[in-house]
């Protein structure tokens, strides 16, 4: 709040003042931080939380005075559609590269699956962050009915100190 509010000031009134969460709080912090941040007229406070529960964003963007953006870390255009359906963001971000990048690596895999058979192994999977682990998820539900064998290696005991892959 303080740091907020010294940008805040140090701006002046004829700039705009947006806040990046950094996908670091819960949905009880942003909905704090929303509240502590709602007297310094931000133009939006962006990815306050994980990208992956567009419930908790609704949340937000319910109760906050101020606009909330998300959509960047998102990597297919279904993960952007659930923030819309869930009438969760008031701007949306489209990071054009992630996604780019996440729609060529499939259609390369589908490719390559209609010649020989692919096994792909995913190692250290307990070291994977959000974005690696959300194009593995999309990866595996676009892979059904193809020839496509995924083996996810982690080491003994690490899973339980890697909630995002433990998920």
């Amino acid at each position: 709040e303080k740091i907020v509010s010294t940008f805040h000031r140090k701006i002046g009134r004829d700039r705009s003042l947006l806040i990046d969460g950094g996908i670091a709080w819960s949905l009880d912090e942003a909905l704090d931080r929303a509240r502590r941040f709602a007297p310094f007229d931000l133009n939006w406070l962006e990815e306050p939380m994980s990208p992956y529960n567009p419930e908790s964003y609704a949340t937000v963007r319910r109760t906050a005075a101020m606009p909330i953006a998300a959509g960047e870390m998102a990597t297919g255009a279904a993960e952007l559609q659930r923030l819309i359906e869930a009438d969760a963001v008031d701007v949306l971000q489209i990071d054009i590269a992630r996604i780019g990048l996440t729609e060529a690596f499939h259609e390369m895999l589908s490719t390559i699956v209609e010649e020989h058979p692919v096994i792909l192994v995913v190692d250290d999977l307990h070291l994977a962050d959000e974005a690696s682990l959300a194009v593995l998820h999309l990866v595996l539900r676009r892979a059904r009915g193809q020839t496509i064998m995924v083996l996810l290696l982690a080491r003994p005991g690490e899973l339980a100190h890697s909630p995002q892959a433990a998920r």
